[in-house]
């Protein structure tokens, strides 16, 4: 399935430095984008939407934000 701009909507939440967008017809979250700590811009992008890629490869980094 192709997005085009008028089937993603977009949303923030919290401080809203974040646009996180999603398809308005299945609701999957695809990416998002905005600027980190720094200042930098910065893009988040769900890797479950691109096509053919092999989850199990793809090493995980797992954080305990809980105890941060």
């Amino acid at each position: 399935m192709q997005l085009l701009p008028a089937d993603i909507g977009t949303y923030t939440f919290n401080k809203h430095v974040i646009k996180h967008h999603f398809c308005k017809t299945c609701g999957i979250h695809p990416y998002a984008e905005g600027v980190d700590a720094k200042g930098q811009p910065m893009a988040a992008i769900n890797i479950r939407c691109i096509p053919d890629i092999d989850l199990g490869s793809v090493p995980v980094k797992h954080f305990d934000g809980k105890s941060r």
